[in-house]
């Protein structure tokens, strides 16, 4: 059974922080499960909420939106799926989006420079249309 969106932005370290609804800001949870609704599947989110300590051990940047409940980091398998996501996110109207090679960030954190895209938009469109 596929664990809910709350469950999975839990740290990973095992802390408890962003295992409950105030440790998760709303607008994510918003964008989440708009996503899944617009994709017709459910998301694996990689990455969720972070503690500090967490942060710093997968490399983190020390301001990561992750530790303040605000960016999930979706899985992906290939460059369609990560093509699809993209689009959704942007259809929503999130902002700050960047992606990797098993993963698409998307976070909310309006305190961080907007927008911010970690990828080339056109190519990312060129690979989903090839595939």
């Amino acid at each position: 059974m596929s664990r809910t969106i709350l469950e999975q932005m839990a740290c990973t370290c095992g802390c408890g922080f962003g295992a409950q609804h105030e440790h998760v800001d709303t607008s994510l949870l918003s964008l989440l499960t708009w996503l899944e609704a617009e994709l017709g599947r459910r998301l694996a989110i990689n990455s969720g909420c972070r503690c500090t300590e967490q942060n710093a051990r997968v490399g983190g940047s020390p301001n990561s939106a992750h530790q303040r409940g605000r960016a999930a980091d979706v899985g992906v398998e290939n460059d369609r799926e990560r093509a699809m996501l993209v689009e959704a996110a942007v259809k929503w109207g999130c902002r700050r989006i960047e992606h990797g090679a098993f993963y698409v960030h998307v976070d909310v954190d309006h305190t961080l420079p907007q927008p911010w895209h970690g990828f080339n938009f056109r190519s990312l469109e060129t690979r989903a249309r090839l595939r």
